[in-house]
């Protein structure tokens, strides 16, 4: 499953949170990890649970030794 785009969309209550994963080309370059909008107008309790869901699961950036990094945050509006 490493080597596959990797779509997460999470429910923050006010529109998504999507987050993206675009495998690496080849083993010489690492996968590239984008987070498209993460925010909400008051409760903050599914934003907190989206963040720990990434926190948890996003997988490792390749060629990293385990570590876990975002590339990209993109906040449309």
């Amino acid at each position: 499953m490493a080597n596959k785009l990797l779509i997460r969309l999470y429910n923050v209550g006010l529109g998504d949170c999507i987050y993206v994963r675009v495998p690496a080309e080849s083993p010489a370059t690492q996968d590239f990890h984008m987070l498209i909008d993460c925010g909400t107008l008051g409760e903050t309790q599914l934003v907190e649970k989206a963040i720990k869901h990434l926190e948890t699961n996003m997988l490792p950036a390749s060629g990293n030794a385990g570590k876990k990094r975002l590339d990209l945050l993109v906040a449309t509006h």
